[in-house]
């Protein structure tokens, strides 16, 4: 009985860890840190070594990743060193979660004297409007020249989750009509610096519902950018929204129970052979 117990014990760990490596292998890291293409508003976004490097301008320009057809299901995170900024409040790093069109995206914005907020931007007035309150930064956070610190943001459609430092800032879901991610854009994730540097590096893109791909194109970045006109923060909007399935959990599921019940049948196996011979030797 004992021997029956050990395999037993023993496929189950199997089962445990081939589901973890199942888990494991989905996630592609959709940022390579070497082909993706930069596409840029103004300004001169580059990639060296593996690190997203983001000049100071001393203005405002929205560089986005061409990462493919990004579900509206992703995580994004990443380690930020800020290598420059200008001394005003309004200054700093933002992160594009979702972009229509180059005047037309979501932000989580880090003002430098000022906090984090969800903001939406638009063409034409009121230009920008925003989501979230705006929340203090954690303790001991700076964006000062030279400062490091890391993100992580977690998007399951409307449900956001941002977090500085693997503090939680927000965890929140807004309002079908606030989410600008473009399910059929291919660039909808990114960096806007508002007369600041940094340098984006152990930048992670998953996709926790990946759909085909579709292959990268090439194309001219243009020379004549839109403008990106800075806007303070207006006041804060109603955050509304309905639950969504999770089609991923469900398949891991299937899977994991079917793998249980391989298990249940050779375990029934085992232990009828064993009586069988047990009765055998008794005889």
């Amino acid at each position: 009985m004992r021997k029956i117990t050990f395999i037993l014990f023993t496929l189950l760990t199997s089962v445990c860890l081939m589901q973890f490596s199942f888990a494991q292998a989905k996630q592609v890291n959709l940022f390579d840190g070497e082909n993706t293409d930069v596409i840029f508003v103004s300004g001169n976004p580059h990639i060296e070594d593996g690190v997203l490097v983001l000049d100071n301008n001393d203005s405002i320009y929205l560089a986005t990743l061409w990462v493919g057809d990004l579900s509206n299901d992703y995580q994004m995170s990443g380690k930020v060193k800020i290598t420059s900024i200008a001394p005003d409040a309004w200054t700093g790093l933002q992160i594009c979660i979702g972009k229509q069109a180059v005047d037309i995206f979501s932000a989580i914005a880090i003002y430098k004297d000022v906090g984090i907020n969800l903001y939406n931007r638009f063409q034409e007035e009121p230009y920008a409007e925003a989501v979230t309150d705006i929340y203090e930064f954690p303790e001991g956070f700076s964006t000062d020249e030279g400062s490091e610190f890391t993100f992580d943001v977690i998007k399951k459609e409307n449900h956001i989750v941002f977090k500085l430092n693997s503090t939680t800032i927000f965890d929140t879901e807004i309002n079908e009509k606030d989410d600008f991610f473009d399910a059929g854009g291919q660039d909808n994730v990114g960096f806007l610096v508002s007369r600041c540097g940094a340098e984006i590096s152990d930048l992670v893109i998953y996709d926790n519902n990946p759909i085909e791909m579709t292959p990268t194109p090439t194309f001219e970045k243009t020379s004549t950018p839109a403008k990106v006109q800075p806007t303070e923060v207006p006041t804060a909007t109603k955050i509304i929204s309905d639950e969504k399935t999770d089609n991923s959990k469900g398949i891991l599921l299937v899977s994991i129970a079917a793998a249980i019940f391989v298990v249940v049948c050779i375990a029934g196996f085992l232990i009828v052979k064993s009586t069988l011979k047990n009765k055998k030797e008794g005889n």
